[in-house]
């Protein structure tokens, strides 16, 4: 019995290890057949993202158009401007009429040579000259060289002058030595000439007739033809409505990307808070109810017209009438006429008189002689009352600055530094130019090869679990949107939760602050106020992919969860324009930019549903200061003029990592 209990223990030990190794073996088949089978099958059904095409295990789609810019060697580059130092020079400059001395570093200029005055006792100075008081010997004068000097009687005579005095009887006038008073006016009547007829109060004759070219009432006659004034209709421009004397256009400004609360009037007009107005004048139309119009009158063809006429006074029933003239008739009764008065001799009385002195009855004129002065001086020159002679001299040599030396003056300058640019536009001690511009093709994901982005296929094996990942995490976004859309719509819970004041545009922060209602998507985008900006450095960081407008690229193809951005409203036209020429030259300028790029955007919200017909369904924060829900074709890029705005293109997060 013993024996065969040791023979079954050592029958299972066998059979045991027997049927380790068969499960050993069974494993090794099953792991080859799963790496040759299935493995084989998934490797062969690769997919890539939408828009890209599959190549073998990669996919690829057309590289980005760009514009580089570069500097030569020594100069920097900044934006599209390249920069380096200037030349640094060391200079000094002399004050006027100092000379400049380079080898020495100063300035030289002769010295002032000052001179001092002094007088003798006695004398007094007056710049240059001294003075004192001259001698007076006082001497005997008449009024004039016609007076006679008496030193006995100390005084002076002449003889005094005769004068004729003038008088007129009473209504008579003096007027030299005449008189006169007006003379007496019988006025009579006449008429032009001998060939008026003359009545009571009247000249007549008859009119002239004559035969001429005329127009009817409110027309001018130009020598050929009639003309009047055309009537005018005024009407404002489309899109202008009336504003008293002109019209007005009002639209809403562009808000500067990156900015908080500045705006862009891109259309042209006045700014004025968040709206731009222009102002033109009214178009002006003009018609004619009769006759032909040119420029703004209606002519029409004159016709002959007979009519009376008066060479002088006024047309009445075929005769010329003009009033009686009234011609003076002056007559004097006593005296000569001349003019309207008559004239007749004053009587005169003669009597002696004087201007200076007083009279005596020997006919003489007497004044006391008078006393002047008679100023001499025994040495100098006499000028007024005084003795002037030339004041006694000394030179002395100074300056105003620097220092004295060998008779010139000597001044060290303070040296100021100047900078020159021996190339482009100097400023603030730095040279500056354009870039030179270079074309290139540029990835914002995968590699680049040619003109293609490549990346690396997905397994569609392992695509279907991470599409439902992707496709969890944007069905739970959509679904917060949809909540703050019913019970939030206003700005300021999102405003504040990104830091915003309660005036600043949101649509931005409400991106930011669904994204940060779960924690598999709150590192999915970057944190910026700016719809371009969100897009732009998420992009730059890999978190997501961006997709051009489907009018750029066909390949594109929206879909939910996506980020839309859209364009901003740039030209005086509101013409959308397409990406290619947003970074060429022909593209408007944009105020506060330096670089045009594909991301340039003024608004942004999230894509939550894609119809079979392309229509696109949205929600965006602040559309109407509140969040709306919009719908857009997948090709409302635009191309005609328009006040709304256009899709720029699509941000896609990586939901799926």
């Amino acid at each position: 019995m013993k024996k065969i209990k040791k023979n079954n223990i050592k029958l299972k030990k066998t059979l045991l290890i027997f049927g380790g190794i068969l499960l050993i073996f069974l494993g090794v088949v099953i792991f080859f057949f799963y790496n040759l089978v299935i493995m084989n099958n998934s490797v062969s059904d690769d997919s890539c993202p939408v828009g890209w095409k599959l190549n073998g295990d990669n996919c690829y789609r057309n590289a980005t158009y760009k514009t580089i810019y570069s500097c030569p060697n020594g100069w920097e580059r900044n934006g599209n401007t390249c920069l380096k130092r200037a030349t640094k020079n060391e200079d000094f400059s002399c004050p006027s009429g100092w000379y400049k001395n380079v080898l020495s570093g100063n300035c030289k200029k002769a010295s002032t040579t000052t001179t001092e005055y002094s007088c003798n006792d006695g004398w007094s100075r007056e710049g240059a000259q001294c003075y004192r008081a001259a001698t007076n010997s006082l001497k005997e004068t008449c009024p004039s060289s016609d007076w006679q000097k008496n030193l006995t009687s100390s005084s002076c005579r002449k003889l005094a002058t005769t004068i004729i005095n003038y008088k007129c009887s009473s209504g008579w006038t003096l007027d030299g030595s005449s008189c006169y008073r007006q003379a007496t006016n019988n006025p009579k009547t006449v008429c032009p000439s001998s060939d008026w007829n003359k009545n009571v109060i009247n000249c007549y004759k008859k009119a002239t007739t004559i035969s001429e070219r005329g127009c009817p009432s409110g027309w001018i006659f130009d020598g050929s033809r009639c003309y009047r004034a055309a009537t005018s209709t005024s009407k404002c421009p489309s899109k202008f409505s009336p504003n008293r004397s002109r019209c007005t256009r009002t639209y809403y400004a562009h808000k500067i990307p990156g900015t908080t609360n500045q705006y862009v009037c891109d259309q042209g007009g006045k700014l004025s808070g968040k709206k731009c107005t222009i102002t033109k004048d009214y178009n002006v139309d003009y018609s004619c109810s009769i006759g032909n119009r040119e420029g703004t009158r209606c002519y029409m063809a004159s016709s002959y017209y007979k009519k009376y006429h008066c060479d002088q006074g006024n047309l009445r029933d075929g005769y010329c009438y003009t009033s009686l003239a009234f011609r003076n008739n002056y007559t004097c009764s006593v005296g000569t006429l001349k003019v309207s008065r008559c004239y007749i001799s004053a009587t005169s009385q003669s009597k002696l008189y004087c201007k200076i002195g007083s009279l005596r009855k020997n006919g003489y004129c007497y004044t006391p002689i008078t006393y002047k002065d008679n100023y001499k001086c025994s040495v100098g020159n006499l000028k007024g009352t005084r003795c002037y002679v030339s004041a006694n001299s000394k030179t002395n040599q100074s300056c105003s600055k620097g220092t004295l030396k060998n008779g010139n003056c000597i001044y060290v300058p303070k040296k100021t530094i100047s900078y020159k640019c021996d190339e482009g536009t100097l400023k603030n001690g730095y040279c500056y130019k354009q870039a030179q511009e270079e074309n290139n093709y540029t990835c914002s994901v995968g590699n680049l090869d040619g003109s293609k982005c490549y990346i690396s296929a997905t397994k569609k094996s392992n695509y279907d679990a991470y599409q439902s990942k992707a496709n969890d995490i944007i069905d739970k976004l959509i679904k917060i949107a949809e909540e703050a859309y019913n019970n939030d719509p206003n700005g300021a819970t999102y405003q504040r939760f990104f830091g915003l004041s309660y005036d600043n545009d949101w649509c931005a922060a409400f991106i930011w602050w669904l994204f940060n209602q779960d924690s598999r998507t709150k590192n999915l985008v970057v944190k910026d106020a700016t719809a371009d900006g969100i897009v732009r450095e998420s992009v730059k960081k890999g978190l997501g992919t961006w997709y051009e407008d489907t009018c750029y690229d066909k390949n594109t193809k929206p879909q939910k969860g996506d980020l839309i951005v859209f364009d901003p409203e740039y030209g005086t036209t509101g013409m959308y324009i397409p990406y290619p020429l947003r970074t060429t030259n022909n593209y408007p300028p944009v105020t506060g930019f330096n670089d045009r790029d594909q991301y340039l955007s003024s608004h942004i919200g999230i894509v939550v549903d894609v119809d079979k017909d392309g229509t696109i369904h949205t929600i965006e924060g602040n559309k109407g200061n509140v969040i709306s829900k919009g719908s857009y074709s997948s090709n409302y890029c635009g191309n005609e003029a328009s006040s709304e705005q256009r899709i720029n293109g699509f941000y896609r997060p990586n939901y799926n990592k």
